[in-house]
């Protein structure tokens, strides 16, 4: 039998153009009869080896065919190698990573020191010109310090004490912004640009509000531990 390659149709073997359409023809396989089971011999299909494990092809288009006949260790590797795909696709899979990620990724940072530590260490560093300081440590000395020169206000001892403890402070608020021009990665003699009134000042307000330089600089590590 022959089919049309056009329109399909059904031809006789000696046909070389279809009836139908007038186009060529090309050989068919012969189709094959239903089969019913009814008259099959199960004696000769099991001594069929045309069914041979040696000669059966698999079909690899179809992903179920061997859905079941995996041994019970290549079913476990599946499903770990499946944990492995959503745990990186998707962080939250795993919650044991996801908590060691973030250990590791935020282990250096260094917490944002109190008030009552950065008033500390205003005083620790009296003469210490060297080094970094952080935002919030200069700040809270600032603080702190004009919270203690309020205290200038009381009368008659106010005064007094107001003015020695300004002449107190000098020294250790020198250093301390020599050290907050340092955490930005300028050198001492930036200071001088608050003696230019007004424009000066402004500058160094704007420099003292700059968040810590990234990494390390020429004067030492960042305060924050943030590289």
């Amino acid at each position: 039998m022959k089919l049309c390659k056009t329109c399909g149709a059904k031809l006789s073997d000696d046909e070389e153009f279809c009836f139908n359409c007038g186009g060529n023809t090309e050989q068919a396989d012969k189709m094959k009869a239903p089969i019913d089971f009814d008259d099959v011999d199960e004696t000769s299909v099991l001594n069929d080896n045309s069914f041979d494990e040696e000669t059966t092809v698999l079909n690899d288009d179809n992903p179920y065919q061997d859905m079941y006949s995996q041994s019970p260790v290549q079913q476990e590797l599946d499903v770990q190698q499946e944990s492995s795909v959503q745990a990186y696709v998707n962080p939250y899979y795993n919650q044991d990573y996801q908590e060691n990620n973030n250990q590791s990724e935020y282990s250096n940072i260094i917490e944002k020191p109190s008030f009552k530590d950065c008033y500390i260490k205003f005083w620790k560093n009296y003469t210490n010109f060297s080094g970094r300081a952080r935002r919030s440590e200069y700040w809270y000395a600032v603080l702190a310090n004009v919270l203690v020169s309020l205290v200038s206000m009381i009368p008659y001892v106010g005064p007094v004490i107001g003015g020695l403890y300004t002449i107190a402070i000098l020294v250790p608020t020198l250093a301390l912004m020599v050290r907050r021009l340092h955490d930005l990665g300028k050198d001492w003699y930036y200071i001088f640009f608050a003696l230019i009134p007004l424009v000066g000042q402004i500058i160094m307000l704007v420099w003292f509000c700059t968040d810590s330089q990234v990494g390390a600089n020429e004067f030492g590590e960042n305060p924050k531990g943030v590289n």
